[in-house]
């Protein structure tokens, strides 16, 4: 049975991506035909959405993976279930809900997918990509959580930081893929 969980979790990360990926497409044809405010705060706004999305899946991935193994800590599988505990009003302890902060969120899920494979691999937090990531994140928060007028303009300054946080992302992404790409290969190879 964990085959057929890890396998249908795989197939919803290839069906995530597929949709992401088209709404992404449609966002940079219509940013390309009328390059407005609207149309960049629409492909901030929906590239976002990818990253999040392919995130998640790849801790689901891990999580039908390696849930009924000793390879996960228990703090792990409460992160990769988005859950934490909690007593209420009883005494008695709960589940809520457990959102973290996105930049973390993205480390652990590429960290658990490679755990998850077998391979080595880190994230590139030190490049210049990272800290436009992180620009990047601060402008779709602004534009998702307007506070004025002045905050839903996008600079030419914050689109530069978001090409590089969206090339940092898709480099993270292929690097990523190509390690456990290797460990497969490595591991098949020793059975």
């Amino acid at each position: 049975r964990p085959n057929v969980i890890r396998l249908d979790a795989v197939d919803e990360l290839k069906r995530v991506f597929m949709v992401l990926n088209e709404d992404l497409d449609a966002a940079l044809i219509a940013g390309r035909t009328d390059p407005c405010q609207f149309a960049h705060r629409t492909l901030i706004r929906t590239y976002f959405a990818f990253v999040e999305g392919i995130a998640y899946q790849l801790r689901q991935v891990t999580r039908a993976s390696l849930e009924g193994t000793d390879l996960l800590t228990h703090g792990e599988r409460a992160l990769l279930r988005e859950e934490r505990f909690q007593l209420n009003a009883k005494g008695e302890p709960e589940t809520k809900e457990n959102y973290q902060p996105m930049l973390p969120n993205l480390l652990f899920s590429v960290r658990c997918y490679v755990k998850n494979h077998g391979a080595i691999y880190s994230p590139d937090t030190g490049s210049s990509g990272w800290g436009s990531m992180k620009r990047a994140i601060a402008v779709r928060d602004r534009i998702t959580h307007p506070k004025s007028a002045q905050g839903l303009e996008i600079s030419d300054e914050d689109t530069e930081h978001f090409v590089r946080a969206a090339e940092w992302w898709k480099r993270t992404l292929m690097e990523m893929f190509q390690a456990c790409g290797e460990a497969d290969v490595f591991f098949r190879s020793q059975q």
